[in-house]
């Protein structure tokens, strides 16, 4: 049987790498494009996944207690939330698409 400690390390690594790959995407099509947008997307999707980030060193810490990797958690995803919120709020800066 796999411990709960080992499945939120194993879940918390992947989240990291697929949202390392997620934020450098946006952040290269913000980069290419100058869609204001995107920046705030891949701000973001950065926040979430520093939120992984935080609890897993809060798992590997000795003595930090569980309610200490989910205060961290939470508190970075309702900041990356709402900046993916922005994000889709309305195009600033950069081109615009037009529909004909």
């Amino acid at each position: 049987m796999v411990s709960i400690t080992a499945f939120i390390i194993v879940a918390n690594v992947v989240t990291i790498a697929i949202g390392v790959i997620i934020v450098r995407t946006a952040y290269r099509a913000h980069r290419r494009t100058g869609a204001g947008t995107l920046r705030w997307l891949a701000a973001g999707l950065g926040f979430v996944t520093l939120g992984a980030l935080v609890g897993l060193i809060a798992v590997a810490v000795p003595g930090a207690g569980p309610e200490h990797a989910i205060a961290g958690q939470s508190a970075l995803l309702a900041a990356g939330i709402a900046l993916v919120a922005r994000s889709l709020d309305k195009p600033s800066g950069g081109q615009q698409s037009r529909t004909v």
